[in-house]
């Protein structure tokens, strides 16, 4: 039911814009056959949005392990200002990371209830994507909240410019990107 309503609500613009009466007889629509006008349309229904957030909230994880990476290291000449600063400005790091790893794995879980792309090989792609952020999202809000992983390890779960690249391919091959 629900697909059907962001079919009848998201699509329904772009389907009627390229509607044709099937033999000038009758009000029928016929919905496009070209896989380039349907995924433009699935991108435009909110599609794009979704990929969007994915690439977001991991960037952001990735951006924070890196600002991590950069803090100074406490050592016997750290004085105790500079600790607790140092302490802080990583507890905000993580802290960052932990809530853009939630923001990751609800953003693949509202990918995965979303309508499937119509072109097959851009969906097996974006299936691959989705699964593997829902799954380090999950895997880098859980760990990071029970400390048994780091920031480091958080970035690292997540789905790589690899899975991105094979949607992104696709997406330029069909002409909607």
């Amino acid at each position: 039911m629900a697909i059907a309503v962001v079919l009848t609500v998201g699509l329904l613009p772009a389907l009627v814009a390229s509607a044709r009466p099937s033999d000038g007889a009758t009000d029928e629509l016929a919905l496009p056959s070209d896989v380039s006008t349907r995924t433009s349309a699935w991108l435009d229904a909110g599609g794009r949005d979704i990929m969007q957030s994915l690439l977001d909230e991991r960037a952001v994880v990735v951006g924070r392990a890196l600002y991590a990476a950069e803090l100074p290291l406490i050592t016997e000449e750290t004085t105790a200002g500079e600790t607790v600063a140092i302490i802080l400005e990583f507890g905000q790091a993580m802290d960052d990371a932990t809530a853009a790893c939630g923001r990751l794995r609800d953003a693949a879980e509202r990918a995965e209830r979303f309508i499937p792309i119509p072109d097959p090989e851009a969906q097996s792609g974006w299936e691959a994507l989705y699964t593997a952020a829902r799954r380090g999202g999950e895997a880098c809000v859980e760990g990071l909240a029970s400390n048994r992983m780091t920031i480091f390890d958080a970035a690292e779960s997540l789905p790589g410019a690899r899975l991105d690249g094979r949607v992104i391919t696709r997406l330029e091959q069909i002409g909607v990107l």
